[in-house]
């Protein structure tokens, strides 16, 4: 039996609870929490799939009220920050650009 990818197994962690959490904003923050928890215990080389569910739950956070979006960019920005990869002024704009 080959081993698991980290992308994959990233994958079947995160895909099902975020896309089930589209109005749920504490779901979606506490996805971003564990990736604050577990980039520190990852080799930089696996970090980029974590670094792309954040990037999901970003993108797909785009219609929560204002207050909740404020929220759960603060959590991305911590997210990033825990990865390692500190966020783009693009990144920055899209954020900020995809608010209500």
């Amino acid at each position: 039996m080959p081993p698991v990818r980290l992308e994959r197994l990233a994958k079947l962690a995160f895909d099902q609870i975020r896309q089930a959490s589209l109005t749920t904003p504490a779901v979606l923050i506490r996805q971003l929490e564990a990736i604050c928890r577990l980039a520190p215990r990852l080799p930089d080389a696996c970090r980029q799939a974590l670094s792309d569910q954040a990037d999901a739950i970003l993108e797909i956070a785009s219609t929560l009220v204002a207050l909740d979006r404020r929220d759960l960019d603060a959590a991305w920005h911590r997210a990033h920050n825990a990865l390692g990869a500190a966020p783009t002024r693009d990144d920055d704009s899209r954020s900020k650009t995809q608010g209500p």
